[in-house]
């Protein structure tokens, strides 16, 4: 699937068994016809909406239909439902692709770190039981469950080979990166956005996500995959999901640009922990985490808000000081860049 913006597909709801959510849906057609051009935010905010309806329609989530015509009914002006689109936009998309503000960084590399042998899961248990994990200590269960291995390309970690030079499976080796699936920012340290984030979490998620994320337990195994270098750049963009597939530990893998596409990653991956660990209960990622990743994405390239906010997110990082004559969007510039300084993840 390559995907790009493009106009919300017909009305998905029956306008006599579906009145309300048919009514909502058309007033998202509506909106999105009175600004044609893709980039307009009226436009975006109008399909943000409506690809979301649609993906609650598809894959039968009653609650978020319910929640999303009510919000959406209860405006009374089209600047309202677009108020509603940006709130879906910050809490939602962009609590996604905030974390590809910064470059990736490579994790710990020292040879006792990542290759520790007497490793088990029982401290990895514990520490989820006692709310003591950190992103260090899951990193090195990733790693272990892993094989120390890109769970997408395959790619061996460099500081394996380094160490252990007769590993090598004669492929390309990469500084790996223990990536989250659902970014720590959904622990925002600001009450007003944390309940905003959880809240569409639980609609397109599942209601227990948030306290099951909650915290420490961000970085549970279930939340975090091994990536090299090369993936995560892609992964924390948004140009790289995984689609769940009906067995059990199988994904589709969507990219979201043709130029993105990388011959090292197959069209379909299987999860499955390293042999050499098959004695310790070190879980597998979440495809309910992946799923809700994969309609992020989904939802932010068929909007046309991955590059709205990737422009904005530009603009932000470089505005810096308020001159004295800044505009009016200086300053607001400013006030968000200081306000999402505060929500973004420690690590990613």
């Amino acid at each position: 699937m390559v995907l790009a913006a493009t106009s919300l597909p017909a009305n998905p709801f029956s306008p006599s068994r579906e009145l309300e959510a048919h009514s909502a849906y058309e007033r998202c057609l509506r909106l999105e016809s009175l600004n044609p051009a893709a980039t307009a935010e009226h436009t975006i905010c109008a399909r943000i909406l409506g690809y979301l309806l649609d993906h609650a329609k598809r894959t039968d989530k009653v609650e978020a239909i319910r929640n999303m015509w009510e919000d959406i009914n209860e405006c009374t002006t089209d600047e309202q439902v677009v108020a509603l689109g940006v709130y879906y936009r910050t809490y939602l998309l962009q609590t996604f692709l905030r974390a590809d503000l910064r470059s990736p960084q490579p994790s710990y590399h020292s040879s006792d770190q990542e290759f520790a042998h007497d490793l088990d899961a029982g401290p990895y248990h514990t520490a989820v039981a006692t709310r003591q994990l950190d992103h260090r200590t899951a990193q090195k269960h990733a790693f272990q469950r892993d094989g120390h291995t890109c769970m997408l390309t395959a790619t061996q970690a460099t500081s394996l080979i380094d160490e252990h030079p007769e590993k090598w499976n004669g492929g390309r080796t990469e500084y790996l990166h223990a990536v989250h699936i659902i970014p720590e920012s959904i622990n925002a340290n600001l009450a007003h956005d944390r309940d905003s984030i959880r809240r569409v979490i639980s609609m397109f998620g599942d209601p227990e996500m948030p306290q099951e994320l909650e915290g420490s337990n961000i970085h549970r195994l279930e939340n975090v995959m091994t990536l090299s270098g090369t993936a995560h750049g892609k992964w924390g963009g948004l140009r790289l999901w995984l689609e769940p597939m009906p067995d059990e530990q199988k994904y589709k893998v969507e990219w979201a640009r043709i130029f993105d596409v990388s011959p090292e990653v197959p069209t379909e991956i299987s999860f499955t922990q390293a042999p050499s660990t098959a004695d310790l209960a070190l879980p597998l990622p979440d495809r309910r985490y992946l799923a809700l990743r994969a309609m992020v994405a989904r939802v932010a390239h068929l909007s046309g808000a991955e590059r709205w906010i990737r422009n904005y997110y530009e603009r932000v990082q470089d505005t810096y000081v308020l001159s004295s004559g800044g505009s009016v969007d200086d300053a607001e510039l400013l006030s968000t860049r200081l306000k999402l300084a505060a929500l973004r993840p420690v690590c990613e």
